[in-house]
């Protein structure tokens, strides 16, 4: 068999997994108060107006009188792009005021050909007089600048034509006329007039309207984007804390590292079958005294193991006594009808019972009885009662009339109970979960050993639940 390595340290997905009940929370709660803001803020209202142009075919001024479709659609197109230009947002700028800048303008306006042959100039903010403004300003704005353009291409025309007539008036005799320059002047004054006609090339504009707004879409928006966010952050922050803290995925390096046999893994719950093989397992390491089994971290599944391990046990004809000493969590003490208010361990311990009192017989289903001590009544410092010196004497007086006392304590990393009943044990026995951190297997190694408990054997969990 190879030697057995640390698993290597967790992904993305695995560290946020690990961390999800840290995460999930975090991701949440900026969801929630991204979905708060944005109802508060409100929804974005979008004003619309439709600006109906002339059709410049046929006008000098414009595509050389050409009438080719094409260029209408090229026409319009440009003219959409002028209408959200910087040159026409400058003017937009100046006109509403407010602070605003070509910058936040870009994400305000929006211009599109319509199918009729029309631009239609969309506003979005979350101002609905703001949109109302900036609309209104869009079509004056681009009237204005679309006018001046109009002129100045007709001044261009009519200076090549003024030129044009000076040339020919050099060169015909003083005080005549030529057909040729009554063709020019008329060419000009066409050009005006239709220059004048066409002005900015905008039939008619409808009236800004503002349209519907929602809340819904921007609430959608914002939650989505902040849990995404949420999600990206914890994820980072799980990893790095998962590459801190790599976990053990292996029984043999968790027995490994506990210095200890594995004595079984568990791998279907705590099931009969498993009860049974870990039974006979622990009878080569433990042969008796006071047996105490431990998890390693909250979550293990000690306690029903404890149950099964007894009831195995007591079927084979040992004289078996069940002891119930999670204070905080009395798992077996309701799994054997015994209630808080029950005589147990902690009366026992504190000279308010007899043992007579305190153990109580438990029939199996289809089998013999079992002997059990509950876990008592709530007592204060209950970790310096279980160390004490009475802990002792009334746990060897216990040994003496029983093959095995066998223990139910909390876990060794998060009860200082469980440490308590682990130094007046004569042997230790540990339920590791799977993907328990290596560094939490070093330090209850570390506790082991400055209690002089004696590890006797590791139980590996990977149906952790």
């Amino acid at each position: 068999m190879p030697t057995p390595t640390e698993s290597t340290a967790a992904g993305p997905v695995e560290a946020f997994w690990r961390y999800r009940t840290r995460a999930v929370p975090v991701c949440v709660a900026l969801a929630v108060l991204a979905a708060v803001f944005a109802f508060l803020t409100g929804g974005q209202t979008r004003v619309v107006t439709d600006m109906f142009l002339t059709d410049p075919r046929g006008v000098p001024v414009f595509r050389d009188g050409t009438t080719a479709a094409t260029d209408v659609a090229s026409y319009l197109t440009q003219r959409a792009q002028f209408a959200q230009s910087d040159t026409t947002l400058e003017q937009v700028a100046v006109t509403v005021g407010r602070g605003l800048d070509v910058e936040q303008l870009r994400g305000i306006v929006a211009a599109t050909v319509s199918e009729n042959s029309s631009i239609r100039i969309t506003c979005t903010s979350n101002d609905p007089t703001l949109s109302l403004a900036v609309c209104g300003a869009v079509t004056d704005a681009y009237q204005a600048l679309a006018r001046a353009d109009t002129q100045r291409r007709a001044d261009i025309a009519i200076g090549e034509l003024q030129q044009q007539r000076q040339a020919l008036l050099a060169e015909i005799p003083s005080g005549q006329t030529s057909g040729s320059i009554q063709e020019i002047e008329v060419d000009m004054a066409r050009t005006a007039k239709q220059a004048a006609l066409f002005d900015a090339g905008v039939e008619f504009v409808d009236a800004p309207r503002e349209v519907a707004s929602s809340r819904i879409m921007p609430l959608v928006q914002y939650t989505v984007a902040a849990f995404a966010f949420g999600l990206i952050l914890t994820g980072a922050i799980a990893w790095l804390a998962a590459l801190r803290r790599p976990i053990v995925n292996d029984p043999e390096v968790a027995a490994e590292q506990l210095q200890a046999p594995l004595v079984g893994i568990l791998e279907d719950g705590t099931s009969t079958n498993s009860a049974e093989v870990l039974a006979t397992n622990l009878s080569s390491v433990a042969g008796g005294g006071v047996l105490v089994v431990s998890g390693s971290v909250e979550g293990s599944n000690h306690s029903d193991l404890v149950a099964g391990i007894a009831e195995a046990w007591t079927r084979e004809g040992r004289q078996v006594l069940v002891v119930d000493g999670n204070l905080r969590k009395p798992r077996l003490s309701a799994r054997f009808g015994a209630g808080l208010s029950s005589v147990g361990l902690t009366d026992l311990l504190g000279g308010l019972a007899t043992e007579m009192a305190a153990i109580r017989s438990v029939k199996l289903p289809d089998g013999p009885s079992m002997n059990f001590i509950s876990c008592g009544q709530s007592v204060d410092h209950a970790a310096s009662l279980l160390r004490s010196t009475t802990s002792r004497s009334v746990l060897s007086k216990l040994q003496e009339r029983f093959d095995v006392v066998l223990v139910d304590a909390p876990p060794m990393m998060d009860r200082a109970e469980g440490a308590a009943l682990a130094s007046v044990a004569d042997g230790v026995v540990l339920v590791v979960p799977s993907g328990v951190p290596s560094s939490d297997l070093v330090a209850l190694r570390r506790r082991l050993d400055v209690l002089r408990a004696p590890l006797l054997g590791v139980i590996y969990d990977v149906d952790r639940k």
